[in-house]
């Protein structure tokens, strides 16, 4: 496994007792064949933590493609399925087929809205819609010209914050403009202001899509709640 901006590698969270980590290093062939590495994970509901992960060494890296036998591969996208996790992803790798991010769209409620000030950063060449959208969250002031979400704690439900759903073509060339326009600087960084993360959005038809956005990673940029969810309620 190796990073991409905007890409992702669905998986399982679990947590195992010390004779399941016994195992799962016999298995992984640890530490020769594997290691364990630390990783940011993101939850269903957008936040994240650090978990363990199993990433081949560098001395196991093959220079050439090799290809899975059809077993193993079977194997993996039983897994995967019985989660009800994509798994495109791993049939593009086990092929090798050039990978694609899998996620295009964003959602965005302050500056970065059609008709704000920081729309125009956007290359729109590759804009190909744009829908009033809402997600589960909480909208905050802070001390600038812009909002700021938090995502909700203890499974809140009643709280929404409305904004708009951009879809583009591919969204993997725009996420080093944004993370530089929130200062996010990494998974690993410990001085954002806001997170890159995924969030379940619902648009104008009621579909319910997955998409990236920014949230709170400094606690001390949220000040007073807009209620309404709307930046623009609370920019008057």
């Amino acid at each position: 496994m190796e990073s991409a901006t905007g890409h992702l590698v669905y998986g399982v969270l679990f947590e195992p007792t010390d004779e399941g980590w016994a195992a799962l290093d016999s298995k992984e062939g640890a530490p020769v064949c594997y290691r364990r590495n630390q990783r940011t994970v993101i939850l269903p509901d957008g936040h994240w933590l650090t978990a363990t992960v199993y990433e081949v060494t560098p001395a196991k890296r093959k220079t050439s493609f090799c290809s899975p036998s059809e077993s193993y591969l079977a194997s993996v996208a039983t897994g995967l399925l019985s989660w009800q996790l994509p798994t495109d992803h791993l049939m593009r790798a086990a092929h090798h087929i050039a990978s694609v991010a899998d996620i295009s769209r964003l959602f965005v409620y302050g500056t970065l809205m059609q008709g704000q000030s920081r729309f125009s950063c956007f290359d729109t060449r590759t804009l190909l819609a744009i829908h009033e959208a809402q997600t589960q969250g909480c909208l905050h002031r802070t001390n600038y010209d812009f909002p700021v979400m938090t995502l909700l704690e203890n499974n809140s439900l009643d709280h929404w914050v409305y904004g708009q759903l951009l879809q583009f073509s591919d969204l993997t060339e725009q996420l080093p403009m944004l993370d530089f326009i929130e200062s996010f600087q990494g998974y690993d960084s410990h001085g954002c202001l806001y997170q890159r993360t995924l969030v379940m959005v619902n648009i104008d038809n009621h579909e319910q899509v997955l998409a990236w956005t920014y949230v709170a990673a400094n606690p001390e940029l949220p000040k007073g709640k807009i209620t309404s969810g709307r930046w623009t309620d609370g920019a008057l």
